[in-house]
């Protein structure tokens, strides 16, 4: 039966060792991944599937559902066309994320988040050119939180907005400040900002609003993008990183090469 979406739940109603549903969920996996004809097209589809086990993993549909939703989940992170069985341990690792989460965001609230510098030096290495500002969260619950962890799971939930909204703020009000005491007037800061903000309507507004308040110049700063901007529209990217260049804002490709890169993406951005 369909639950809702392209989500499908198969009952097996008889006593089968693992085994056999695994050869019973890949003979389904074979018949769904039959091409079929649409016009003059033809198209694949796959699937994943997470699969729970009377009573082992629950003892009613409810729980049943819940604990097959969650070995899905789980078979979606390892890939396309992947199976899982629930494990305990998959609630404890959806848990986990969850209480992630609320940290953050109260995390945020209560001033947890702050950000610090490195320097970046000119190919010489004598010369300062500027700085990469870094974004850490210290939780009060959690302990010292490695960026790997919660930027991942910030993109994820959407809240890497306000996040990368609240860093960009901070790195031009830091960078007002050195400018001021110390007189760097060429001084760059460089600040890293997630495809996902980038692709909000808002973005260049706030960018420039905040640009205002701080008293920062376009030529302070530098912006860095990494290679997941390809995977959504390029086009619209490269609108959005033209009105940040009219800025001043310098632009820089981070982790060039280890993702989704190509040589012909960078004949196309500014």
């Amino acid at each position: 039966g369909r639950l809702g979406g392209d989500e499908f739940a198969i009952l097996v109603q008889r006593d089968i060792e693992q085994d056999e549903i695994l050869r019973y969920v890949e003979e389904i996996s074979d018949a769904i991944s039959e091409p079929i004809t649409i016009g003059d097209k033809e198209v694949s589809v796959n699937a994943s599937f997470g699969v729970s086990v009377y009573p082992k993993d629950g003892n009613d549909s409810t729980e049943l559902l819940k604990c097959a939703d969650m070995a899905l989940y789980k078979a979606k992170v390892e890939g396309k066309n992947h199976l899982e069985f629930f494990s305990p341990e998959m609630k404890e690792e959806i848990q986990h994320k969850v209480n992630s989460e609320a940290s953050l965001v109260a995390g945020l609230n209560k001033e947890e988040v702050h950000l610090m510098v490195q320097p970046q030096h000119e190919p010489d290495g004598k010369k300062l050119r500027g700085f990469e500002a870094l974004v850490r969260w210290r939780s009060e619950e959690l302990g010292l939180v490695s960026p790997m962890q919660f930027i991942p799971m910030a993109e994820e939930t959407g809240l890497i907005v306000e996040l990368g909204t609240w860093i960009f703020k901070e790195a031009c009000r830091k960078l007002r400040t050195a400018m001021d005491t110390y007189g760097l007037e060429n001084l760059v800061l460089s600040v890293n900002i997630s495809t996902i903000q980038l692709m909000q309507p808002d973005f260049y507004n706030i960018v420039e609003s905040v640009m205002k308040e701080t008293g920062v110049y376009g030529r302070n700063l530098e912006i860095e993008i990494t290679e997941s901007v390809f995977i959504k529209s390029v086009d619209d990217a490269v609108e959005v990183l033209n009105k940040i260049k009219k800025l001043g804002i310098s632009i820089a490709l981070d982790d060039f090469g280890t993702g989704y890169s190509s040589l012909h993406y960078l004949r196309s951005l500014p």
